[in-house]
């Protein structure tokens, strides 16, 4: 069972659901359930729509075997990889540490962006950043700008610590032309007289008010 012919289009929605995967009785996909290509028996995808989005290195030329999805939207919680990081919720997680998370709890279930879109360190000022193929309007180039804001800790004690978030986070709008940034800092709440009571956040120029 191959693929056919690919036909010209003017444009179409990078989604999961035009990706390699999807689910049957017993086969499933867990990087991407809702996608095209898996099935219990690939006769049943004769005259079925084809994964239309792929990575260039890897394309889905014919059912069976394993792809690796592609897309750049958002990985869902309940998916793979995300969902190997959410560790282990068993009998002893219930009667031991729940509500907490299990001990062998990953921070990398928070990472929501595609294992291919995520990066090894966090981006810095000045890093450019470039999108080709995606607008009839031309490439989208732009760059990271610094982050003129500070985040300060206030504790019960009275002392304060104030840092620079750091981006981890870069969304490229390529409807809207724009770049969206998310910054993160993180503070122990500590206990007794030097216990975290607020934080505040504004522009670096102020961080010393």
């Amino acid at each position: 069972i191959v693929a056919g012919e690919a036909a010209p289009f003017d444009d179409k929605p990078i989604r999961y659901e035009r990706a390699w995967g999807g689910c049957g009785e017993r086969a499933l996909e867990r990087r991407n359930p809702v996608g095209r290509g898996v099935a219990d028996d690939a006769r049943t995808l004769v005259d079925t729509p084809a994964p239309q989005i792929e990575w260039a290195d890897e394309p889905v030329a014919a059912a069976g075997g394993s792809h690796e999805p592609a897309g750049l939207g958002a990985i869902a919680a309940h998916w793979m990889p995300r969902a190997g990081y959410a560790g282990t919720f068993d009998e002893r997680w219930q009667t031991e540490r729940m509500p907490l998370m299990p001990e062998d709890f990953d921070l990398r279930y928070y990472r929501s962006a595609h294992p291919r879109l995520q990066l090894d360190r966090m981006i810095s000022a000045g890093t450019p950043v470039g999108v080709d193929g995606m607008m009839a309007e031309g490439p989208l180039a732009v760059t990271v700008p610094a982050l003129a804001v500070a985040v300060t800790a206030l504790f019960d004690d009275g002392t304060r610590d104030v840092v620079s978030p750091e981006v981890d986070t870069m969304i490229l709008d390529t409807e809207g032309r724009r770049l969206m940034l998310a910054a993160r800092a993180a503070f122990a709440l500590g206990r007794g007289k030097r216990r975290l009571r607020a934080l505040r956040v504004e522009p670096r120029s102020g961080c010393g008010a």
